[in-house]
């Protein structure tokens, strides 16, 4: 492999070349600058190129874009000493294949660059059979039958098969032309277009388009799919591909099978508009459909539910009445029958149960199918209803008769007993056998047989019924009786008797009970009166004359407007007299003002037998607390409206509730614009953060001060700090989210300049470093190879001596550039799993275990703190002498969260705990664990050594309780 190496240190490219050509299979140019290089690739022929960031005339990332502007693909491997992740992304983002850094160790870096050089020549070949493939399918593309057409997002035609430019030929050149102008002879979108309905969605759309021909003349039909395109690279939709296949014969054939179906069509919308149902199931489990009328939609079915066989017809069925119908159409096939009747209900789609009568013919099929039922289905749902009234109206009448403890008699016209019914045979005066056939008036005591005779003739010249009461002598005892004459057809009469001794006990009784409950009445404690149905007070209770002040004598036998005249007293006799006509109880809240002060009552009356019912339930406490409630609301709606910084209030959907003065000022919208709106400040694709902070709010957490920027009104930008906390109701449910925002542009502002002005101090140190850094790495490289060659002379002390200065010298230069970073980013939320694997990635951990406890856990800190976690393991592997064990967990304690990390080596003695952090301490320098508690001090952790000497090393580290979250968080 031809390889051309730019690099302006002659030292370093002679390294370069040794190690290279001393893999085998390179061969390796060198040239000092970018333009020798521009000359050199014009004239030679190379498969990779290797170059420096920093050059004489232009730097390698300037280079990298000439040769890609250029159209050159070589691959390129940017090794340097410049230790930067941004110039490490600008030459990945402009086209470079590697990007390597220098170091100490270079015959490992020479075989990864070696490694790096393959890959990307290999790479580059394989592109190349790419395009032989590419090739290859353009035949592929050119040999299709079918129509292949590639369009661009504007609808303009990029690429035609040959089969296309035969349809369309009339139509040549079509490259270059709108696809609705060279495919339909239009000068507009198609209304139903599959392509731009591809290029909406980004998914495969398809539809049957005419084919046309010269003048615009369908002469076919084409079925189109349209597939997207989208950007190897970017994954962007840059266009569509139009796959079409022409059908016009299959669209001929379709239309006449659609003819021949017309006629059968019109006979189905017969049969759709009677009142029947017409079915034809298959004799299988469930009884599948194989057709239905239209008529079906009466219970409330559309018929492709049924037909498709999502739904079958006996989960129509009534659950109740399916295993008898089975059963009767399996008697019936068993009895041979092909035809037969059936009554049962099916239950509609609303839920309502319909009886049908089913006349069902049975249509044997081949053998290998199942035969076929065709039934014709009629609602008798009213008629069913009727019988059942009906049937209910005569038992009823039954029950009645058997359930009353009446006599029951029916009387000829000249008043003979004919029949009698009765559940008491303790109330007949005499036995059956001595009336049956006999006037009542003859059977019965003269006295009584008087009245009997008098109130048959009044039934009989009237017509109406006739009541009388009378006693009788039974076994010893009176007993009173009262009979109601009714008259019947034909002249008879009926006469139903009722024991009425009970009853006039149950009177006496109620008069004396009535004392006990006026008893009860006058104990209740709120206000409860009785009115006639002229609105007069018929009782009035002592709670009334307390309340209301005046006395039961003075209320007893006046109306309702004498006690409470004026204007509330006619709305209240307005409710009643309502009460009264219709019969309905009614609720409601009215004021009054007695003893000079105001008074609520919620008062509640219902409809009695005599009248109206009243109770009044004193409110006044408790409507005075209510506006007490609406002051305290009001007073805290003032001091939201003043605030300084925004408040703004979210329901549980993320609406405005509350957006006072300070957040329209921050932002630029009103809170009139606002209300019932969702937040404006939250995009509707929003970030992992926002989302996470909405599940947050909606398990009723309290989110600390975040650093946010949004976009005003205006289109301008403001930094916020938003605090969060939930709003709970009375029963502490959330209802939503209030947010506190405090404007902080100003201060973000000076944050940026203060890393604006380290940015600009930065290359003034790093320029000397990246020097110093390339000669080192040449010295290291030429140790090695001293080393080689003088394995066993005796100047290899001082080469070894040599090789330790040189790799302190390093370890500080490289302490300069943790240094020079460290600040200079925000800080912001990391996993620190991730940081500890960061951390201690690439360090030769000699057996040594790593334990790592926190998983899930995050901290606020700076984006260096995996440079904490490796000088932690850096000094354990150093210092430890005997450890086997690193390990890194947490607890939770009253101020935050401690993070350990504590290995089993010798320890730290007593009288160094604190020196260990000092600049300059240690046997190397001893700027790691200084840089440490620099890292860690920027969000203010504080770190500390508690090990014990001789039983292994172990920091703390304190992190504040806003700056860490949970498993859970």
């Amino acid at each position: 492999m031809k390889v051309l190496h730019v690099d302006d240190e002659p030292e370093f490219c002679d390294l370069v070349s040794f190690f290279l050509k001393r893999e085998g299979d390179f061969e390796v140019d060198a040239v000092a600058s970018s333009k020798e290089a521009l000359d050199r690739l014009q004239s030679q022929q190379y498969e990779a190129i290797v170059v420096d960031y920093s050059l004489p005339d232009i730097d390698g990332i300037e280079l990298l874009k000439i040769l890609r502007a250029q159209g050159s693909q070589i691959p390129f491997i940017m090794f340097t000493g410049k230790g930067r992740d941004d110039t490490a992304v600008q030459a990945l983002n402009n086209g470079a294949d590697f990007y390597l850094e220098k170091g100490s160790s270079l015959q490992v870096h020479f075989a990864e660059l070696a490694n790096m050089i393959r890959q990307s020549v290999h790479a580059r070949r394989a592109e190349e059979a790419v395009k032989d493939g590419e090739r290859f399918m353009t035949g592929v593309f050119s040999g299709i039958q079918d129509g292949i057409s590639v369009l661009d997002k504007d609808l303009s035609i990029v690429k035609v098969n040959p089969a296309m430019e035969n349809w369309y030929s009339h139509k040549m050149p079509l490259v270059g032309k709108k696809c609705f102008d060279a495919y339909h002879g239009r000068d507009a979108y198609c209304e139903v277009c599959p392509t731009r309905q591809t290029l909406e969605t980004g998914k495969v759309a398809h539809e049957v388009v005419p084919k046309t021909g010269p003048g615009g003349v369908v002469v076919g039909w084409l079925d189109l799919f349209s597939f997207p395109m989208r950007d190897s690279k970017t994954g962007q939709l840059s266009g569509v591909i139009e796959y079409v296949h022409d059908i016009t014969e299959r669209v001929r054939a379709e239309e006449a099978l659609r003819k021949s179906l017309q006629e059968r069509m019109e006979l189905e919308a017969v049969v759709d508009k009677s009142h029947a149902v017409v079915v034809l199931w298959e004799r299988s489990p469930g009884w599948p459909v194989k057709f239905v009328s239209k008529s079906i939609e009466r219970f409330g079915y559309r018929r492709e539910e049924l037909v498709s066989g999502s739904l079958k017809y006996d989960k129509i069925i009534h659950p109740d009445d399916l295993h008898r119908v089975n059963s009767e159409i399996a008697e019936y096939l068993r009895k041979g029958l092909r035809e037969f009747d059936q009554e049962y209900r099916i239950v509609t789609k609303s839920g309502e149960t319909r009886w049908v009568a089913d006349h069902t013919l049975v249509r044997e099929s081949p053998a290998d199918k199942p035969a076929i039922h065709e039934g014709v289905i009629l609602d008798i749902t009213e008629r069913r209803l009727a019988e059942e009234r009906l049937k209910e109206a005569t038992s009823r009448l039954q029950a009645i008769v058997e359930a009353f403890p009446d006599l029951y008699f029916t009387l000829d016209s000249d008043g003979t007993i004919r029949d009698f019914n009765t559940s008491r045979v303790t109330d007949l005066y005499v036995s059956p056998q001595e009336f049956l056939g006999k006037k009542m008036q003859d059977v019965l005591p003269p006295h009584v047989g008087r009245q009997c005779r008098d109130a048959l003739e009044r039934v009989r010249q009237s017509a109406a019924v006739v009541a009388i009461e009378y006693p009788l002598e039974i076994e010893g005892q009176t007993r009173y009786f009262e009979a109601r004459l009714v008259p019947m057809s034909g002249g008879q009469v009926f006469v139903a008797v009722r024991n009425m001794t009970e009853r006039r006990r149950v009177d006496e009784a109620l008069r004396s009970s009535e004392a006990r409950y006026r008893q009860l009445a006058d104990s209740i404690t709120d206000v409860f009166f009785a009115l006639d149905k002229d609105l007069k007070h018929t009782y009035w209770n002592k709670a009334s004359e307390v309340l209301i002040g005046i006395s039961a004598k003075d209320a007893i036998g006046k109306t309702l407007l004498e006690t409470f005249p004026g204007t509330q007293g006619e709305m209240i006799a307005r409710k009643y007299r309502e009460i009264l006509k219709t019969g309905a109880s009614t609720s409601f809240l009215a004021e009054f003002e007695i003893g000079g002060k105001k008074r609520y009552f919620d008062m509640t009356a219902y409809p009695i037998e005599t009248g109206i019912s009243v109770i009044w339930e004193d409110v006044t406490e408790r409507r005075q607390m209510e506006a007490a409630v609406l002051e305290a609301n009001k007073r805290l709606r003032a001091i939201i409206e003043a605030s300084p910084v925004g408040i703004g209030i979210l329901d549980n959907d993320g609406k405005v509730t509350l957006w006072n003065p300070a957040a329209e000022r921050m932002f630029g919208w009103s809170e009139k614009e606002l209300l019932g709106k969702p937040n404006p400040l939250v995009p509707p694709n929003s970030s992992p953060l926002y989302e996470e902070m909405r599940e947050r709010e909606k398990r009723g957490e309290i989110l600390p001060a975040t650093e946010l920027r949004h976009m005003r009104r205006d289109g301008s930008f403001v930094d916020i700090s938003l605090s969060t906390s939930p709003l709970l109701d009375a029963e502490g449910k959330i209802m939503g989210t209030i947010g506190v925002l405090i404007d902080i542009t100003d201060r973000k502002r000076y944050e940026r300049a203060l890393r604006q002005a380290n940015k600009k101090l930065n290359p003034l140190e790093s320029v000397t470093r990246h020097d110093a850094v390339n000669q080192l790495s040449v010295l290291f490289a030429w140790l090695d190879i001293a080393k080689e060659v003088a394995a066993d002379h005796p100047v290899m002390e001082q080469l070894g001596r040599m090789q330790d200065s040189a790799m302190t010298l390093q370890r500080q230069l490289e302490f300069t550039a943790d240094y020079q970073e460290m600040g200079v980013k925000e800080p912001e939320w990391l996993d620190l799993t991730e940081q500890v694997r960061k951390g201690i990635e690439g360090l030769d951990l000699k057996g040594v275990e790593v334990v790592d406890d926190l998983k899930g856990m995050r901290v606020f800190a700076d984006p260096m703190l995996e440079k904490v976690f490796y000088n932690f393991v850096e000094n354990s592997l150093r210092y430890g002498e005997k450890v086997t064990k690193v390990r890194f967990h947490a607890k939770e304690s009253k101020d935050g969260l401690i993070l350990y990390c504590e290995d089993d080596g010798v320890g730290i003695p007593q009288k160094d705990k604190e020196k260990i952090f000092e600049r300059g301490f240690g046997k190397h320098t001893g700027f790691g664990l200084y840089m440490v508690r620099e890292v860690l001090g920027i969000t203010g952790i504080a770190v500390r050594e508690t090990g014990e000497p001789r039983k292994g090393a172990r920091f703390e580290m304190h992190i504040p309780a806003q700056n860490y979250r949970g498993k859970d968080q």
